[in-house]
């Protein structure tokens, strides 16, 4: 008699922010908060989609320190950089 092996699998979520601006309290209540719980329930791949904000004219030096304190705020709200 063959036993079957149930494994159970995370459902998967893919999750972006913009850097176009400082990041707001609305930012952190609406996605941010969520996104660190979320790590837990599921397999999860977050990201800064900074190549999407050049769909509008972008200051480079402004884009990129964005971006940096961006990903600092997302490490700061307890999101794994793995």
């Amino acid at each position: 008699m063959s036993e079957e092996i149930k494994t159970e699998r995370k459902k998967k979520s893919l999750s972006l922010i913009q850097p176009t601006s400082v990041p707001t309290l609305g930012n952190y209540l609406g996605a941010m908060r969520g996104w660190a719980s979320f790590q837990d329930d599921f397999d999860t791949v977050f990201g800064i989609a900074d190549l999407h904000s050049i769909t509008v004219r972008q200051e480079p030096a402004k884009l990129r320190q964005q971006t940096t304190q961006l990903y600092a705020m997302l490490m700061a709200v307890g999101l794994d950089p793995k």
